[in-house]
């Protein structure tokens, strides 16, 4: 009898550990997650300055095409960051991103790319630079002719005729919205089915991390700048004294 209840007591010890590192573990998730958002909002305020508010929004509604706040944030900056690099400005780039991502979204959707959306999202921004070649698995067929006259409809040719590198980018990308025109809304067309259920179903429960890790985050921040300054005391002492 006593050597059971000494093994009882042993399994429930295990037990209470295994549910302290779940607990531990998933607390660290959570931070972690929030940490990121929190870092993807700081950079939507420097790639897009006052049109960041309107990113920040699409991304907390990014749930709906299978994006967590945090994924639908670093998408948008890094489309925000090349526009900007090429020449667009600030505000044409807030637009212009969610556009891209959500038409992303329906093509990994539509077309059922096995990376989904992230996959789409480079192959956009390669096809976007120049590189034709990723997009042609998507159904999308642009080149060097049919840039320059959709620059020439939109009327960014300069009256030389030459193409800024902004003009080529944003005639791309016109072209590249009008040949995946095909599958716009697909993602929210087919949301019951399994692949966009499960997407979705990611993105909510990666939001719900973030919710969890923003309340652990001060905490956890408040210890590791407590050690730090424990660090900084260790490090100031004096050396050993020397014998005289």
């Amino acid at each position: 009898g006593a050597g059971g209840g000494a093994l009882g007591g042993l399994a429930s010890a295990f037990a209470a550990e295994r549910v302290f590192r779940t607990l531990t573990t998933a607390i660290g998730s959570s931070v972690s997650a929030a940490s990121d958002l929190n870092e993807q909002i700081s950079a939507s305020e420097v790639v897009f300055g006052r049109s960041a508010g309107a990113i920040q929004r699409f991304a907390d509604s990014a749930a709906d095409i299978g994006l967590a706040k945090d994924q639908a944030l670093a998408a948008a900056n890094n489309f925000g960051s090349l526009f900007t690099a090429l020449g667009i400005t600030r505000q044409r780039a807030a637009q212009l991103g969610p556009t891209l991502i959500q038409r992303a979204a329906d093509l990994a959707s539509f077309r059922n790319v096995a990376g989904g959306t992230d996959e789409v999202i480079q192959r956009l921004s390669s096809g976007i630079v120049g590189e034709v070649e990723p997009l042609r698995r998507l159904g999308i067929a642009i080149n060097e002719t049919t840039v320059k006259e959709k620059a020439r409809q939109l009327g960014l040719v300069s009256s030389t005729g030459t193409l800024s590198e902004s003009a080529k980018v944003q005639a791309r990308i016109a072209l590249i919205l009008e040949q995946s025109s095909i599958a716009a809304g697909d993602f929210a067309r087919t949301q019951d089915g399994l692949a966009n259920s499960q997407r979705r179903l990611a993105a909510e429960f990666r939001n719900v991390q973030i919710e969890v890790g923003q309340r652990f985050l001060p905490v956890v921040l408040s210890g590791v700048q407590g050690l730090g300054d424990m660090l900084d005391v260790f490090t100031a002492l004096p050396g050993p004294v020397q014998s005289v």
